[in-house]
């Protein structure tokens, strides 16, 4: 299973489903943590890191920036410390295909690669020849404010768990490295898994179209505490006031209320 699932958790919500363990090859990765030089800008201070640890080991590196901006700014700042043997390859989900295609490849004979990229590149795809991995231990995600009813992108630390996944990418193909950009003291007071998506996304559609269906309170009460993590602190962004919506609530007409359904 992926190193980010809570496996027991998911298991405690789904207890009668089977689990399945298969243990995929991985190869042993050296884990290293480096703060950031505090005295520099922090895409020069990725950039700096990157570029010596490239100095001192062989092979590819893919690089976990947050988002698209960190991506360019730490580029330019990379193009002037590699040699002509480095290819730079930007990866995230709005380039070409052709674009992302260029990053997944092998880098030609002769030739290095780094692979500057989101989170995109945590789970989703193996990218050939890379045995370096540089973690800025940095995310962008999406919170949906209730009481605004806007969402917003927030850059926070990652979590352990995600911090594992990105290191295994070194070991994919060979033994590999892969540098935290933080202290360990920091890494491991890092929350060990990350908060599921639904409890900070904007559900006020699935409500309209809950509402649209007719699905009766039991159901309602259900999906909320599915949202909610089974806990009962705390309510899922999508039980708002129907109004601030835009919308109102209308009772269908069904077969318990005189309808054809």
């Amino acid at each position: 299973m992926s190193a980010t699932l809570d496996n027991d958790r998911l298991c405690q919500r789904l207890p009668d489903a089977p689990t399945i363990v298969s243990e995929g090859r991985a190869f042993p990765v050296e884990r290293r943590y480096q703060p950031l030089a505090t005295h520099l800008r922090f895409d020069e201070a990725v950039a700096m890191a990157t570029a010596e640890l490239l100095r001192n080991e062989n092979g590819s590196l893919l690089l976990f920036l947050p988002g698209v901006g960190e991506i360019q700014r730490v580029h330019e700042h990379l193009a002037s410390r590699v040699g002509s043997d480095v290819l730079l390859c930007p990866l995230y989900g709005a380039l070409s295909l052709e674009a992302q295609r260029k990053a997944i490849v092998p880098a030609p004979a002769g030739m290095r690669k780094v692979v500057l990229a989101t989170n995109i590149a945590e789970t989703s795809l193996t990218i050939e020849g890379i045995r370096l991995v540089v973690d800025s231990a940095q995310e962008r995600v999406a919170r949906f404010d209730a009481r605004t009813g806007l969402t917003r992108l927030v850059t926070q630390r990652i979590s352990q768990a995600s911090m594992t996944q990105r290191a295994g990418r070194a070991g994919r193909l060979a033994p590999g490295i892969c540098l935290h950009l933080l202290a360990k003291e920091q890494a491991e007071r890092a929350a060990a898994q990350s908060d599921p998506e639904i409890l900070h996304s904007d559900l006020s559609g699935l409500l309209m179209e809950v509402f649209a269906v007719g699905m009766s309170r039991s159901g309602i009460a259900f999906l909320a505490g599915q949202a909610a993590g089974g806990e009962s602190s705390g309510r899922p962004p999508f039980i708002i006031d129907v109004r601030r919506a835009g919308g109102r609530a209308v009772k269908r007409a069904g077969p318990e209320n005189g309808g054809n359904g």
